[in-house]
């Protein structure tokens, strides 16, 4: 989910084109794309809105006349990729929706959807149907651009291994974290007893979202992966000297108190990857089992396995992934990154040898059997697949602006405003 945010941040400052039909002025219409239009006020609304987050950025807002521009073709080309979205049918259902939007809401410390409709709808009534609209709009066209353009990315071992004999090879070099980070707002003695006993709980393998719902006035969350360059230098510090599932101590930032968890780490002269040997049972949520049911029937399984069945034939008989259950179980050697979330957290802070507490994902309730550790020099297979995600990031760039070319020249589209016009 991580890689829509450029997308979905973009829709958000976009006002959405009006179908067209709606009751509006004529000289209202600025624009047509296909059957929609679009509103002088939708072209205001975006302009502002990018010349807010240009300032609030530190960036040059480009002149009045330029700003206009691109904002209308930004504006355009969202509609002809709407419109190709309508033709095929391929909006996201309403549960990407509301993972994306919980997401969001976690980041302003809300704890459910409810409350974030509460929230929004009094400072702007509707706006929550608006952003869940944006987002459902921005997650398809972020589909549609993976399913598009994607297929058109093509990298050879050859230029894996051209990559990695030219200079460029050495930004490979640099260490990056991927971590979770709470944060308390606050310096005093009560606020301090509060993040060391957070750094105990992550010590123990709380699971940071609840950790954060259940203590008041702290913020926290997973990152995505951050080269240590970028990362200020007491937190880097700290970072380096964990493994995998081991949270720092208490460190003072300004205003403030922060905790870090390490998630994994990579890059530098050697790359050790901590690796976990694990099974696990999953019970399926669906239509007809709810999560409550899912829960229940789990706990079951668990109480069965305390009293000493044996994990395999139960991870056969029971288990919804059928991939593992064949096998007992089994899921092999697995890393950080390999897996959601929530499943992962209960997979290195469980202790081997020892059942997990029930794991709640997008899948349904899991349990876990630890069964062993390893360290595992991924040095090679790291670079090798740094080297072929930096390939095919610039390569899908190209492709994509060669793409929105094609289909913005394939599109109708008419411009009341000649001094819009390029």
């Amino acid at each position: 989910m991580r890689g829509v945010w450029s997308t979905v941040l973009l829709g958000l400052m976009l006002a959405a084109a009006s179908p067209a039909g709606a009751a509006v002025p004529v000289n209202g219409v600025l624009a047509q794309v296909e059957d929609s239009v679009i509103l002088q006020s939708d072209l205001d609304q975006a302009i502002e809105a990018t010349r807010a987050r240009l300032t609030a950025q530190g960036g040059t807002v480009p002149s009045e006349a330029r700003l206009r521009q691109d904002v209308l073709d930004q504006l355009i080309l969202r509609q002809v990729q709407l419109t190709v979205l309508q033709r095929v049918g391929g909006m996201v259902d309403s549960g990407a929706v509301d993972e994306a939007m919980l997401g969001m809401a976690q980041q302003r410390n809300v704890t459910s959807l409810s409350d974030l409709q509460m929230q929004m709808d009094a400072q702007r009534p509707g706006s929550y149907e608006q952003l869940r609209r944006q987002v459902m709009e921005d997650l398809s066209i972020n589909r549609l651009r993976q399913q598009r353009v994607g297929s058109r990315v093509r990298v050879s071992d050859r230029d894996i291994d051209n990559f990695l004999k030219s200079p460029e090879s050495r930004q490979l070099d640099q260490p990056e974290y991927r971590f979770n980070q709470v944060v308390l707002e606050r310096q005093d003695p009560a606020a301090l007893k509060t993040m060391q006993q957070v750094a105990q709980q992550l010590q123990r393998g709380a699971d940071i979202e609840q950790l954060t719902r259940q203590t008041p006035g702290i913020k926290g969350g997973g990152s995505d992966w951050i080269p240590a360059d970028r990362i200020p230098a007491p937190l880097r510090d700290a970072l380096s000297g964990l493994r995998p599932g081991q949270a720092s101590r208490v460190i003072t930032i300004p205003g403030g108190y922060t905790v870090l968890q390490l998630m994994q780490s990579r890059g530098g002269t050697q790359t050790l990857v901590t690796q976990r040997q694990a099974r696990h049972i999953l019970v399926k949520t669906s239509d007809v089992v709810s999560p409550a049911n899912a829960q229940a029937k789990l706990t079951s399984l668990i109480s069965r396995l305390k009293a000493g069945e044996p994990f395999d034939k139960l991870a056969r008989t029971y288990s919804d992934d059928p991939g593992s259950a064949r096998q007992g179980g089994e899921l092999g050697w697995v890393s950080a990154g390999d897996t959601v979330p929530a499943f992962e957290q209960a997979l290195f802070t469980t202790p081997v040898g020892q059942l997990s507490a029930p794991v709640q994902s997008p899948y349904g309730w899991h349990v876990i059997l630890v069964e062993n550790e390893r360290q595992q020099d991924m040095t090679e297979a790291y670079r090798r697949g740094m080297a072929r995600q930096i390939l095919s990031q610039r390569q899908f760039a190209r492709e994509l602006q060669d793409w929105l070319r094609e289909i913005r020249a394939a599109a109708y589209v008419k411009i009341n405003d000649p001094a819009s016009v390029s």
